[in-house]
């Protein structure tokens, strides 16, 4: 389910998005079919990811926590935040 091509940052698209959307509203513009093609992509690379966070998620706490699924949610919360492993919060910055 994750996007296998890369790690896709969920909050990062969020952003991008949001900002050229504005922008647009903004100036009264629409957007050009290559952005809207672009926005598009966007979203779809970085759904699979959030599906996957999700999934994990709902696991954890319909069924609780085991080993296998800490390291799920793990997997998919590195992938959500656009890495390949996952870094803990001190090691981030």
């Amino acid at each position: 389910m994750l996007n296998k091509k890369r790690p896709w940052d969920i909050a990062e698209t969020l952003q991008f998005l949001s900002f050229d959307i504005v922008n647009h509203l903004s100036a009264g513009t629409l957007p050009s079919n290559e952005e809207i093609r672009r926005w598009l992509d966007s979203i779809n690379n970085a759904a699979p990811n959030y599906w996957a966070l999700e999934l994990v998620c709902e696991d954890l706490v319909e069924d609780g926590v085991t080993e296998a699924r800490m390291q799920a949610l793990k997997n998919a919360l590195a992938h959500a935040q656009g890495q390949n492993e996952y870094w803990p919060r001190k090691d981030r910055w």
